[in-house]
């Protein structure tokens, strides 16, 4: 999350994104590193959501998000701060995809037939997310959902693109220097 790509740490890059697509509160789950994480994030207009378990795996960092959407809120779109280049409009397009018709439990993106990230999840589904455990994400609750789940064909390589381990992050910074 911190590493800097063109002098600009990869959650500010993550952030801005949701901000530019202009379709709700932006909620940042913190955990590991959270006050260097809060600090990148100082003068943007975010809401800092602390998960206390961070240790428990991405699971805990699910269930803090899913606490924290406002009440208000139909469905919300879970972003993984180390994928810098999923594109506004991408973004733009789940939400848009979710409402055109009646509301999947949720909406993926996919680039050439590879499901990507982030995951467009409705309301419904909120009690589900927050019951996973340990270091896994809800690629178990997309395969149980099979074909009520909207899938959505993007034109943005950066929903196949995150910083796991130094390669993928070397492959990161050469995106950015190319574009």
């Amino acid at each position: 999350m911190l590493a800097s790509l063109q002098g600009v740490p990869m959650i500010v890059h993550s952030v801005r994104a949701a901000q530019k697509a202009q379709i709700g509160p932006v909620l940042v789950v913190v955990g590991h590193q959270a006050a260097a994480v809060r600090q990148c994030l100082a003068g943007e207009m975010v809401r800092i959501v602390e998960n206390p378990d961070y240790e428990c795996g991405l699971s805990a960092s699910v269930k803090a998000g899913v606490q924290a959407v406002p009440e208000h809120c139909a469905a919300a779109l879970f972003m993984l701060g180390d994928m810098p280049r999923v594109a506004p409009e991408t973004l733009r397009s789940l939400a848009q995809s979710y409402w055109a018709a009646e509301k999947p439990p949720a909406v993926v993106p996919y680039y050439h037939g590879k499901r990507g990230n982030p995951v467009l999840w409705d309301r419904s589904q909120f009690s589900a997310l927050a019951a996973l455990q340990g270091d896994q994400g809800a690629r178990g609750l997309l395969k149980a959902f099979g074909s009520k789940i909207r899938a959505l064909d993007v034109e943005d390589q950066g929903i196949l693109q995150d910083a796991d381990d130094p390669a993928s992050l070397a492959r990161l910074h050469a995106a950015f220097e190319r574009d």
